[in-house]
């Protein structure tokens, strides 16, 4: 019971330490109105490659499938457990968006740069994010990735285990 406690209390602290030093907004490029937050633009096509390309469990089959997958493990591990169950999978998943996701001929140089940043703040283990913004802007990259090249096969990663 102590140790539940003493969680809790880190987890509170962590968030309040972090909301001290949290931007107010996304990157410039993602959020044209100061003091704006995020909105993601493809919903329905995010939802839809989630629908058919995304299994129930295990790596997706598919780059698309399996690029979504990661936004969204790591906005579960964030929102739901405080980023207490950060392992080498979730290091697994940022590697993987940033080598897609800044693809150079999918993405202008102001949108791989905002990737940039937002992947090096979610992955600061220790001060979970927990809004919804910044995974949206990703989750709207992979999209924009998707209408590029289209469905490509993902190979299996066995050192990935989420």
């Amino acid at each position: 019971m102590k140790r539940f406690w003493l969680r809790a209390i880190t987890v509170v602290l962590a968030v309040a330490a972090f909301a001290q030093d949290q931007p107010t907004t996304a990157p410039a490029q993602a959020n044209p109105k100061p003091g704006a937050k995020y909105v993601m633009q493809y919903s329905k096509e995010a939802k839809e490659i989630w629908d058919k390309f995304v299994p129930k469990s295990g790596q997706a089959q598919t780059v698309q499938g399996e690029l979504l997958r990661a936004v969204e493990k790591l906005r579960g591990e964030a929102t739901r457990n405080a980023n207490q169950n950060w392992d080498q999978g979730f290091e697994i998943f940022v590697r993987y968006l940033e080598d897609k996701l800044t693809d150079s001929k999918v993405f202008s140089a102001a949108k791989i740069a905002d990737t940039k940043i937002i992947l090096a703040r979610l992955k600061r283990e220790d001060e979970p994010y927990v809004d919804n913004d910044f995974y949206d802007f990703l989750s709207d990259r992979v999209v924009e990735y998707f209408k590029f090249y289209g469905s490509r096969p993902h190979p299996h990663n066995p050192q990935l285990h989420r």
